[in-house]
């Protein structure tokens, strides 16, 4: 519904202005292939943070990357992160 669509957006509004606050490392997961979430845009975000960031880009990955046919890699970077950043 319309409602569902402006409550996304808004959420992903208060998500790239809440960005430049992060303290934290962030892991930012991407596929190329994304029709809903612009690559060009999470870099537009990405470039906003001021805390240590990993982006991996998935070329032939789409929105849910978690439910890709690359998942398993996913899952793998995933966890390399966590164990690479954990104190």
């Amino acid at each position: 519904s319309a409602r569902e669509i402006l409550g996304l957006i808004r959420i992903m509004d208060r998500a790239a202005a809440a960005a430049p606050a992060a303290q934290t490392p962030v892991l930012v997961l991407q596929g190329e292939k994304d029709e809903l979430v612009a690559p060009a845009d999470v870099a537009a975000v990405t470039a906003t943070l001021t805390a240590p960031v990993r982006t991996i880009l998935y070329p032939e990955g789409w929105h849910l990357l978690f439910r890709d046919r690359q998942k398993a890699r996913v899952w793998t970077d995933v966890r390399d992160w966590i164990l690479e950043t954990a104190p």
